[in-house]
């Protein structure tokens, strides 16, 4: 029979109907430097800065036990805050309930001891779906349950089955809660031998790929911006057809990674450049971060990731803005904001 995503493979082929004006939703983490603090206006501020350079989706990518820190007791405060310049600006969102995020279960203490097939963990995750949904309503486009699951799962294989289970569970509540909404679960590129052998089981039930994409060496030093392309047709390869977000996007500036400003804005060029090119593979893409974070805060990142003692693992967090800690630009903000607005806004692009 011929389906909805044969029809579009087919066209794929013959080069039918993926016009070159096609957009790619563009997002970007839009957080102030420390210098300018985090009150609602800097984030204002930053957030208005990023939709002149070419934003046209937003991000939102609560971590569960951090949502309900008490059983029942939710704090949706950022979540509000997200939803409402999403919806002030009429941009789609990409919503990722962090129910494991990247090397951490990420459940709320009262559960922390349940197992993913738990009936009870299915019925407090849905209820958490049910108290989410209003709060975003008609502005959720995609939706991941799960964020880097592989790299929880390179530790705890025998878990897989069982997180199948839990998202058969609470599957029928997303169609519901978020209609029209494209599912998935996030995985890193470094993982991409994994995504359909290992994790196949939830691969299958994916309708798009999401990826997060840092082109790390293992020890948080960063490869040549020049791997670029090799590594999105690789990316794009392990899809299998499936359309790709790219849930996050980054390069460090910092030398201890052995990096600079100017490789970071040629990774910015390159990874433009070749989302051009795939356009009719590509939904979006989203920037990690707008500013260099504190160092407290990658510090606390460190210990989190339980990585406390990595300084090559924090300067590699703490150097992903686009901006440094004072609010300056850094070479890449100039690539992005002469270039992003192609992808997102084609037509604006070709009509100057």
């Amino acid at each position: 029979m011929f389906s909805r995503r044969s029809g579009f493979l087919l066209l794929s082929v013959f080069g039918i109907g993926l016009c070159a004006a096609q957009p790619i939703y563009i997002g970007l983490d839009t957080n102030p430097p420390p210098t300018e603090g985090d009150s609602a206006a800097a984030k204002q501020k930053w957030f208005d800065k990023g939709l002149r350079a070419g934003m046209s989706t937003v991000s939102i990518s609560p971590i569960w036990n951090t949502l309900e820190k008490a059983a029942g007791k939710y704090d949706f405060d950022e979540v509000d805050f997200m939803a409402k310049l999403a919806r002030e600006n009429n941009l789609p969102i990409y919503l990722n309930i962090r129910i494991i995020d990247t090397n951490n279960p990420a459940l709320p203490a009262p559960y922390a001891s349940w197992k993913f097939d738990d009936p009870r963990l299915s019925k407090k995750l849905i209820d958490l779906i049910h108290a989410i949904a209003p709060r975003v309503k008609g502005q959720v486009r995609w939706i991941s349950i799960g964020n880097e699951v592989d790299e929880y799962f390179s530790a705890h294989g025998g878990e897989i089955t069982a997180y199948r289970k839990l998202l058969d569970q609470v599957l029928p509540t997303v169609r519901s809660s978020f209609p029209g909404a494209l599912f998935t679960v996030n995985y890193t590129f470094h993982s991409l031998d994994r995504i359909n052998g290992e994790l196949g089981p939830i691969t299958e039930i994916t309708e798009f790929t999401s990826l997060t994409y840092y082109p790390l060496n293992p020890d948080f030093t960063f490869r040549d911006p020049g791997d670029v392309p090799g590594d999105f047709a690789k990316m794009f390869e392990a899809a299998r057809g499936k359309r790709v977000f790219f849930q996050e996007l980054g390069y460090a500036s910092s030398e201890r990674v052995n990096s600079s400003q100017e490789k970071q804005a040629r990774f910015m060029k390159n990874v433009l450049d070749t989302l051009g090119k795939h356009r009719g593979q590509t939904i979006g893409a989203h920037f990690v971060w707008m500013s260099d974070i504190p160092l407290a805060m990658a510090d606390k990142f460190g210990d989190y990731y339980k990585l406390p003692n990595s300084d090559r693992f924090k300067a590699f967090l703490a150097s992903l803005g686009y901006f440094d800690r004072d609010g300056k630009p850094k070479q890449a903000w100039a690539v992005f904001e002469q270039e992003a607005g192609t992808l997102s806004h084609p037509e604006a692009a070709r009509a100057r």
